[in-house]
């Protein structure tokens, strides 16, 4: 190393050593006292509201100073020696975070940690050193606490403590770690909500729970609020919803200068930057307990925002306006013709604002149905986003008796606006109507037929759809599909789905979707989806469409759609050219079926739908579809519901692990090709079309209509009420399943296939079972 670079060297050390010990622009000696001057056994005093907006006076006790425990900084220990957290054995109460604490008249930091299940009042104080790194608009490095400091430690209950970790709220763990660490947790800010109801207060709990924030039904906002200017020691709110529900957190200021307050000496969310209305507060009263105490507050009158959420404290403006999304919800019971109309206003924020719409929609949905059991609800929603993109919906949903599943499309809508690649934008807006039914109109789309086994070219084909209600009869909905006239020689499948399953069963068919390019696009897309009581019925004639950039090419000759498709080119899609029919129905429909047919060109050539032999790759046939789940969309459920499995992965055997990851593959990869040239073509498993297929020398396969087991044993020896019957007569027996792993745990019922084998997981007994012929 040479001199002049040693030089450089010292003088840089020089340096950093006296920027680590500068003072923050915000830092007063005169008035503030740094945790380094801390000796243990000084005494002081801190500055609380218990009731009303009264700030009490406490007395305190120095423990002692933890080194670095609290993300790089000190802490302070002390124990609460009067005031009312002693009068009645409280120990420390939610609430009181941010209380400031001064000793020898100078501000050493505010309260901010305690433990749960204590009632002696010790708690553990933020630095303001540590604080003024939070002020909004600077800060300034840290003096730590020398390695010889005195005050170095501290002893609580006869232990020399000179560690803690911090634990989030939620957690009631031991007080002491180890013989030398203690267990802190924060006292938290009070996130008080009102208004809402068991299942609305879980959303909003799990939205917030990642921020180690457990919300509690609290009192409200107070519609008189007395006026108050905030000062060291007022109680101070930040609000995260106002309204017909109100959701705000209730804490301490440590200090303001001017028209700037720290306060909570503890993040709320650590979410950094943020723009939070900030209110003043009305304690009502604290109540004690073994638990956690906590104070009984309500947020009052909106004087500023919060604008900084940082690792020690909270920071905000006094005079600063915070923007806020507002949103109406109106709510209709449709069995009692009630309505009621919510106006609420929350904070935004990207990562917050949806789950806080979410809940209080929930909660408008709450106050005014309370379901006995399944039923319908009706969504009409209007969604602005602050670039100016509107996102709207109106659809039919079925609810299992908690009405939360009724704003899924909503919930979706919001990550899309937020989150799309496109034009990410933040909530702006938000108009809602509901309707509520405990009327279970659900129906399963159970099978598909058609009078004729050939479509034939220029004639119309007659699709019947049979739906089942819900513990009803089956009922029968008739569509008819024209046949082109250019329709060629080959064959076509035909769908029947719910409205909802609309892309499931055009993916399923191959059809052209919709194409993709803005968030316009995804906003038209979610407009225009067909609805759960629209019964949607589609063919995918044997011919390709293409599409660039948005614009189709159909009716190309085979040979140029072949060139375009292997093209290498991203902004080109394809697909089979699509002809539906939508019908309006009175029910809420779930799952879709699909058949193929052979089709008849106007010479009268005529393709073929094969039967398939034992070890034939051909289409057997069968029957395809979904009926009871509407997520289950080309059945790729089946592979990682295999995996989830009870048993552990060892005792899975390798065969059945083959079998999963096989199956997995051709999930992904969609399995053969062997028709028109260009498109990938399923070797799925789809129903033939009608029930008197004409002599044309080809075998087609009858749809199973029952196959049912009693009890384990039945499967298990493979007797069956029903067969596959061929149009050549052969009889396709129950096949011969084979135990593979039985376990004392239930197993998740679950299907999968995988070459010439089908594999069953049941939950009654636990077992797995390969099925072959």
């Amino acid at each position: 190393m040479t001199r002049r670079f040693a030089h450089l060297m010292v003088v840089t050390f020089l340096l950093s050593t006296a920027l680590l010990h500068a003072d923050s622009p915000r830092f007063d000696p005169a008035t503030m006292m740094r945790a380094d001057s801390i000796q243990r056994g000084m005494t002081g005093y801190g500055l609380s509201v218990f009731e009303g907006v009264t700030i009490e006076r406490f007395d305190v006790e120095v423990l002692g100073v933890l080194s670095k425990v609290i993300v790089g900084e000190d802490l302070i220990l002390a124990r609460i020696t009067s005031g009312p957290v002693v009068e009645r054995e409280s120990g420390v109460i939610g609430g009181m975070s941010g209380s400031p604490i001064y000793i020898k008249g100078r501000l050493v930091g505010a309260l901010a940690y305690g433990w749960g299940f204590s009632r002696e009042p010790i708690c553990g104080i933020t630095p303001i050193e540590a604080m003024l790194d939070s002020y909004p608009a600077d800060g300034g490095a840290q003096a730590l606490l020398g390695p010889n400091h005195p005050a170095r430690g501290a002893m609580v209950d006869g232990r020399w403590v000179t560690r803690a970790n911090v634990q989030p709220i939620s957690e009631s763990g031991a007080r002491f770690a180890s013989p030398d660490t203690i267990n802190l947790q924060p006292v938290a800010p009070l996130i008080y909500a009102s208004g809402l109801k068991p299942e609305a207060m879980q959303a909003l709990t799990d939205a917030l729970e990642p921020y180690g924030i457990e919300p509690m039904a609290g009192p409200g906002r107070m519609s008189d609020p007395v006026p108050v200017e905030l000062a060291p020691g007022s109680a101070v709110g930040v609000s995260l919803a106002t309204g017909d529900f109100d959701i705000t957190g209730i804490g301490t200021v440590t200090w303001r200068d001017g028209d700037d307050i720290l306060a909570f000496g503890h993040p709320m969310m650590a979410m950094g930057d943020v723009d939070f209305p900030m209110t003043t507060a009305w304690v009502l009263d604290f109540v004690p307990s073994i638990s956690r105490s906590n104070k009984l507050a309500s947020g009052m009158e909106t004087v500023g925002a919060i604008v900084r959420d940082g690792n020690w404290a909270i920071g905000g403006t006094v005079g600063r306006q915070a923007p806020t999304v507002p949103a109406t919800v109106i709510v209709t019971d449709e069995d009692r013709g009630l309505t009621r109309e919510f106006h609420f206003e929350v904070a935004r924020q990207k990562l917050l604002t949806g789950s806080l719409l979410m809940s209080l929609v929930g909660g408008s949905m709450e106050a005014v149905f309370s379901p006995g059991g399944p039923g319908i609800g009706t969504i009409d929603f209007t969604l602005r986003g602050d670039k100016g993109v509107e996102i709207t919906r109106r659809d039919v949903v079925w609810h299992p008796g908690m009405v939360m599943g009724v704003t899924s499309w909503l919930g979706e809508s919001m990550q899309v606006l937020v989150y799309n690649r496109y034009q990410p934008q933040n909530v702006a807006g938000l108009e809602v109507r509901v309707g509520l039914t405990g009327v279970d109109r659900s129906a399963a789309v159970e099978r598909i037929y058609t009078e004729e086994n050939v479509a034939r070219a220029g004639k119309p084909l007659h699709v019947h759809v049979v739906l089942r209600p819900e513990g009803g009869e089956p009922i029968e909905r008739l569509v008819v599909l024209q046949m082109p006239d250019n329709l060629p020689k080959g064959r076509i499948r035909v769908g029947a789905g719910a409205g909802a399953d609309e892309w499931s069963l055009k993916s399923r068919l191959r059809l052209m979707m919709p194409q993709i390019d803005s968030l316009d696009d995804i906003a038209q897309v979610i407009r225009t989806m067909k609805r759960a009581d629209q019964l949607f019925v589609a063919a995918s004639l044997p011919e390709i469409t293409l599409a660039v950039q948005g614009t189709e090419l159909p009716h190309l000759p085979g040979s140029v759609a072949e060139s375009l498709i292997t093209a290498a080119r991203t902004d080109m899609d394809a697909g089979y050219t699509e002809l539906s029919e939508t019908l309006e129905t009175d029910l809420v429909l779930y799952g879709y079926q699909t058949i193929k047919i052979p089709t008849e060109d106007r010479q009268g050539q005529r393709g073929k739908v094969t039967g398939a032999s034992p070890g034939d790759e051909e289409d057997d046939g069968m029957a395809s579809g979904s009926v009871g789940d509407t997520g289950l969309e080309k059945l790729w459920w089946a592979a990682p519901a295999l995996e989830r499995m009870a048993a552990p992965a060892a005792d899975i055997p390798a065969e059945l692990k083959d079998a999963i990851d096989e199956f997995g593959d051709q999930v992904a990869a969609g399995d053969d090709a062997d028709v028109e040239p260009g498109l990938d073509d399923e070797d799925d498993d789809d129903a033939d079309a009608g029930d008197h297929p004409e002599p044309d020398g080809d075998a087609l396969a009858r749809q199973l209509s029952d196959w049912t087991q009693d009890s384990a044993d039945d499967f298990e020896s493979g007797d069956a009420d029903g067969v596959l019957v061929r149009s050549d007569g052969t009889l396709m027996l129950a096949p011969d399943p084979t135990v593979l792993v039985q376990a004392d745990e239930p197993y998740i019922w679950s299907v999968a296939a995988a070459g010439d084998a089908v594999y069953f997981g049941t939950a009654n007994p636990g077992r797995v079972y390969r099925w072959t012929e």
